[in-house]
């Protein structure tokens, strides 16, 4: 093996390891009314996902899914999103999402979809 492709191939390793040490890492999210999120060491706010109850607190809506940038791409929106749907089950709540994110998330995950609204 060649020195470039002995290079190449220890930078995938590298990164692929890091990578998937970045997508099975849990964060701890601070929850408030309707609302899940997590800052930056700074205090400023790296991720959120809203849900504000409707139909007699029975139902959340997961209307808005951020997560700042520069924490992409490591997981954070779909764990603030499974965040919602664990607190849901506790709580004998439905689930209506709303925002894209959302959607595509329940799309993905035929198993979480027992919780969504069902249309009467």
């Amino acid at each position: 093996m060649d020195s470039l492709t002995k290079w190449a191939f220890t930078g995938l390793i590298s990164f692929s390891y890091k990578t998937l040490y970045k997508v099975v890492t849990a964060m701890e999210f601070t929850r408030e009314p309707h609302r899940f999120f997590f800052n930056d060491d700074q205090g400023k706010l790296a991720g959120e996902i809203t849900f504000p109850a409707i139909n007699n607190d029975q139902t959340w809506v997961i209307e808005h899914t951020f997560v700042r940038d520069d924490f992409g791409h490591q997981g954070l929106a779909a764990q603030l999103t499974e965040a919602v749907i664990d607190a849901a089950r506790a709580e004998h709540k439905q689930i209506q999402p709303l925002c894209t994110y959302a959607k595509a998330y329940f799309d993905r995950h035929p198993e979480a979809q027992d919780i969504l609204v069902t249309k009467s």
